[in-house]
């Protein structure tokens, strides 16, 4: 099976709803029962697993990545820390304001209580060291992942120059890890080891167009490693957003869509960061804070507060602030480097 080397914009629109769908799967985790009373519909979208959608994101993600570096290495890692960085500070930010506003421990149903972690957490968080270093906030306990995307996108330069072998590998030894699960919940890169595979896999597909068996063959395995496992993946439809992630990766390439629907999907794609960032402390305040009840007046709260907090911190301060600072800063640190690396003009001694 051999897909066109560049994706389409339909393929990159489909992947955009595909993230949406999988932030909207995590937001109904996250809701129920600790926010609003349980029913069919919502049970079966959480039966669908929040673990499973976030390994979803790795895949895309992994996807993503190997083509946005192997199209442009240049300014890699501008684009990224642009991406990612500027809203996730505002979502940390955010979710001290909400510890404030709804002090810990913040008790919701069935007397579930959010207690909140205290300041150097805040800290490492907002420096991206959880996992690593400290836990997630737990007002905003879906941060984990970030961590995690960031030191596989550091990674990614490197990975891109290594064989198909030596990537098959290590997507081995972390499917074993992930199987096995030798150990609880640790710091120092441990979940980062457990959730490589995906993001490995979704790289390869990727960036090997030409050289697919491994990685379907591994993607498939994957898929059984996520139905089978009992600690990470414990929800009896895990495999359906997991499974479905790949499949569209597969897929896609070979899809049109019309223009319309294409603006649409970019646009919910482009919601589903902020929405996975955002959700849970929005909900904590409009629980604790603003009494809300019942699961429309949450999903309109939350989401219309999402596309406020995009268009403010994303769309519009991203532009005006980060951008200028960031091409400042290097473009600082370029002219620098050059001065120090220049060779001294002859006749002149530098010593």
């Amino acid at each position: 099976m051999k897909a066109p080397i560049k994706p389409s914009e339909s393929t990159w629109a489909l992947l955009a709803v595909m993230r949406w769908v999988l932030a909207g799967i995590v937001l109904m985790v996250h809701l129920r029962a600790t926010f609003v009373p349980t029913n069919a519909v919502i049970d079966f979208i959480v039966s669908l697993g929040g673990k499973a959608a976030v390994m979803g994101f790795f895949l895309i993600s992994g996807y993503s990545i190997a083509h946005s570096y192997g199209e442009r290495p240049e300014g890699y890692f501008r684009r990224r820390f642009l991406r990612i960085y500027p809203i996730y500070l505002v979502a940390v930010l955010f979710t001290q304001l909400v510890v404030y506003l709804a002090p810990s421990p913040a008790v919701c149903l069935d007397g579930y209580a959010y207690v909140s972690a205290g300041f150097r957490t805040s800290v490492a968080n907002a420096l991206l060291l959880q996992d690593f270093a400290a836990i997630a906030l737990t007002y905003n306990i879906p941060l984990w992942t970030l961590s995690l995307e960031v030191f596989y996108y550091v990674l990614a330069p490197f990975l891109y120059r290594r064989s198909q072998a030596v990537l098959v590998a290590v997507i081995i030894v972390s499917m074993v890890v992930f199987h096995l699960s030798p150990a609880p919940d640790l710091l120092y890169g441990y979940k980062a080891i457990v959730f490589f595979w995906p993001w490995l896999i979704g790289f390869l597909l990727g960036r090997d167009a030409g050289r697919l068996s491994w990685p379907i063959g591994l993607g498939l395995i994957g898929a059984l490693l996520v139905f089978l496992n009992k600690k990470e993946t414990v929800e009896p439809l895990s495999i359906v957003p997991y499974l479905a992630t790949f499949i569209l990766i597969l897929l896609a390439p070979y899809l049109d869509i019309p223009r319309l629907l294409r603006v649409v999907a970019n646009f919910l794609g482009e919601l589903s960061y902020p929405l996975y960032l955002f959700h849970l402390p929005l909900a904590i305040f409009f629980f604790k804070c603003l009494g809300l009840r019942g699961l429309p007046g949450f999903l309109v709260a939350i989401i219309g507060s999402t596309v406020i907090l995009w268009y403010i911190f994303d769309e519009k301060l991203k532009r005006w602030l980060w951008v200028p600072a960031v091409d400042s800063v290097i473009r600082f640190a370029r002219s620098n480097c050059l001065a120090w690396y220049s060779p001294a003009p002859e006749g002149k001694d530098v010593s």
